[in-house]
C-alpha cells in the first residue's frame, strides 16, 4: 500500500469518526441471532449519559420473523458505569460470563439490565421492546450495550444447533423529564451558552462603538484583535443552535457541529496568535513585523492549530502535544514581551538623561509619559499572558476528567477565556492618542543678546567680533504661563 493510499485511508477514517456521532434518539445496528450461538455483545450507544427524575430509556427492535423450533435467544439491555463497561469487556470470557450471570443470579446481577422482550410475532415481523423509567434522579453515568444469550432448549427442536443471524431495525431513545434529550449533566449548557452569547453581544458592540468614535486611531493590530471575538461570537451561537437541537429532536446535527469545531478551532488559533503579534511590538514599537518573525508566526500558527484538531478528532493522546504547542507560543510571547520591557526601559534612562541635561521642558505630555505609558501596555500584556497559559493548562489536562460533567468543563474553559478577551480589549482599545502624537516642548527664553563689535577697518573682516551681551538690571515684564513652568523645579 502506497503513502498516498493510506494517508487517503486515514483520513477517511477520521471522517467516518466525525460523522459517527452519537444522538439521544440514534438506530445502531443490530442483528438478532436465533439457534446456537456464542453469546455476543452490541454496542448501542458509547457517549455517557445520566438521568434525572423521571428519565426514560426505550429501546426497540424490529426483526424477521420468529423461526420454529428455534430457541428464543435472551436479550439484554445493559446499563452499565464506565467502570462496569471495563470490567465485563476485560473478562477472560466476558459474553460468556455476563450470560450465566443473566441466568443465575437475575436482570441486576450485572450493570443494570433490563430484559428486551419479545412483544409479538407475525408472518412479516417480530416485534422486540425494552423500556425503563428512572422514578429517582441519579449521578451515574451510563453507556449502553445490548447482551446476546442463547435461549434455553426445550430437547425437541431438530434445529437447536442453527446459528441464523438477522439484521434488525432499531430504534433508540434517551430522554429526561419535559421531552428533553439532553443528559442531566448536560441541561445547563443552555442557558450558560445563552448567557454568554448574550455577554459577547454586548461586549462587541462596546468595542464597536469605541472602533467609531476612535476611527482615525485605528491600525493592523486593533483591525486583527477583532477577528477573534467574531470568530467566538460565530462559534457561541452555532454551539446553542446545535444543544437546542439535540434537546428537542434527540438528533446531533453532525455538519453544523463540524462547522462549530472548525470556528473554534480558528478562533483559540488566532487568539493566541493575536497575543504573541501584540508582544513582538508590531504597531505599538514598530510598524512592521522582524522578518524571522514573519515566517515564525504561521508556523507556530499551524502548528497550534493542527494539535487542537487532533486533540478533539482524533485522540485525547495529542492533548500533550497541544499543551506544548501553547506552552511554546506563549514562551515566546513572554520573551518578546521582557525584550520590549528592557529597550523601553533604556529608552527610559536615556530620555530622562536628555531631559535633564537640557533642562527640556514640555507643555502637557512628556516623552516620559509616553514611554511609560507603553511600558504599562507591555507589564499588563505579560501579565495576562502568563496567568492566561498557567490557567488555560490546567482546564486542557483536567478536561479528559470532567467528561462527565459537560457545564463544569464548559464553564472552566469560557470564563477564563472572556476575561483574556475583556483584558485584551482594556488595553489595546481606541483612545485619543492625539496628545501623545503631538508633544510639545516650551521655548525658553533668553534675556541675553549677541552684539557685533566691528573693526575700524572693514577690509578685515575676520577681525569682526561677536560677543554676547547680557542685561545689568533684569527688566520688568509681565510674567506669562511660560516663565511660571519654567520656575518650577
Amino acid at each position: 500500500m502506497g503513502i498516498s493510499t493510506r494517508v487517503h485511508l486515514h483520513l477517511a477514517i477520521i471522517i467516518i469518526g466525525i460523522m459517527a456521532l452519537e444522538g439521544r434518539v440514534s438506530h445502531p445496528n443490530v442483528s438478532l441471532r436465533w439457534g446456537d450461538f456464542d453469546p455476543s455483545l452490541t454496542v448501542i450507544h458509547r457517549n455517557p449519559f445520566s438521568f434525572g427524575k423521571d428519565g426514560t430509556l426505550e429501546l426497540s427492535l424490529s426483526c424477521p420473523p420468529k423461526i420454529n423450533d428455534v430457541a428464543i435467544p435472551m436479550v439484554w439491555l445493559l446499563a452499565c458505569t464506565t467502570l462496569e463497561a471495563k470490567d465485563v469487556m476485560s473478562s477472560n470470557e466476558p459474553y460468556s460470563q455476563a450470560c450465566d450471570h443473566k441466568q443465575s443470579n437475575g436482570p441486576r446481577a450485572l450493570c443494570n439490565s433490563f430484559p428486551i422482550n419479545l412483544m409479538y410475532s407475525s408472518t412479516n415481523e417480530s416485534y422486540w421492546r425494552t423500556q425503563y423509567n428512572f422514578e429517582e434522579s441519579t449521578n451515574k453515568f451510563f453507556e449502553f450495550y445490548m447482551l446476546q444469550c442463547p435461549g434455553t432448549n426445550d430437547g425437541n427442536s431438530s434445529n437447536k444447533f442453527v446459528d441464523v443471524p438477522f439484521n434488525c431495525k432499531s430504534n433508540f431513545t434517551l430522554l429526561n423529564f419535559g421531552n428533553n434529550h439532553l443528559s442531566k449533566d448536560e441541561g445547563p449548557l443552555l442557558y450558560i451558552y445563552k448567557v454568554l452569547t448574550g455577554v459577547w453581544c454586548i461586549l462587541l458592540l462596546v468595542w464597536i462603538c469605541n472602533w467609531i468614535q476612535h476611527r482615525q486611531y485605528s491600525n493592523g493590530l486593533h483591525k486583527l484583535l477583532c477577528i477573534a471575538p467574531v470568530f467566538k461570537f460565530v462559534q457561541l451561537i452555532l454551539t446553542l443552535v446545535v444543544w437546542e437541537r439535540v434537546r428537542y429532536t434527540g438528533v446531533e446535527d453532525v455538519p453544523l457541529q463540524y462547522l462549530s469545531d472548525v470556528v473554534e478551532f480558528s478562533e483559540r488559533a488566532m487568539l493566541f496568535m493575536t497575543m504573541m503579534l501584540a508582544s513582538e511590538g508590531w504597531c505599538v514599537l514598530r510598524p512592521h513585523i522582524k522578518n524571522i518573525r514573519c515566517a515564525l508566526i504561521p508556523v507556530l500558527f499551524v502548528v497550534f492549530l493542527g494539535s487542537v484538531i487532533c486533540v478533539v478528532w482524533v485522540h485525547n493522546y495529542f492533548m500533550a502535544f497541544a499543551v506544548c504547542s501553547i506552552v511554546f507560543v506563549i514562551y515566546r510571547a513572554l520573551k518578546w514581551c521582557s525584550c520590549n520591557l528592557d529597550s523601553l526601559h533604556r529608552q527610559l534612562i536615556m530620555t530622562t538623561q536628555f531631559i535633564m541635561q537640557k533642562e527640556v521642558k514640555f507643555k502637557d505630555i512628556s516623552l516620559l509619559t509616553q514611554l511609560m505609558q507603553k511600558r504599562l501596555i507591555y507589564l499588563r500584556l505579560r501579565l495576562v499572558c502568563a496567568v492566561f497559559t498557567m490557567v488555560f493548562a490546567v482546564v486542557a489536562t483536567m478536561s479528559t476528567f470532567l467528561a462527565e460533567f459537560s457545564w463544569v468543563r464548559t464553564l472552566a474553559y469560557e470564563i477564563p477565556e472572556l476575561m483574556v478577551y475583556f483584558c485584551l480589549g482594556m488595553i489595546f482599545r481606541l483612545r485619543d492618542f492625539a496628545p501623545y502624537e503631538n508633544i510639545e516642548v516650551i521655548t525658553p527664553k533668553e534675556r541675553s543678546v549677541i552684539i557685533l563689535l566691528p573693526h575700524p577697518d572693514v577690509r578685515w573682516p575676520m577681525r569682526q567680533k561677536l560677543v554676547l551681551g547680557s542685561p545689568m538690571e533684569k527688566p520688568v515684564d509681565e510674567v506669562t504661563e511660560e516663565d511660571e513652568l519654567l520656575k518650577e523645579p
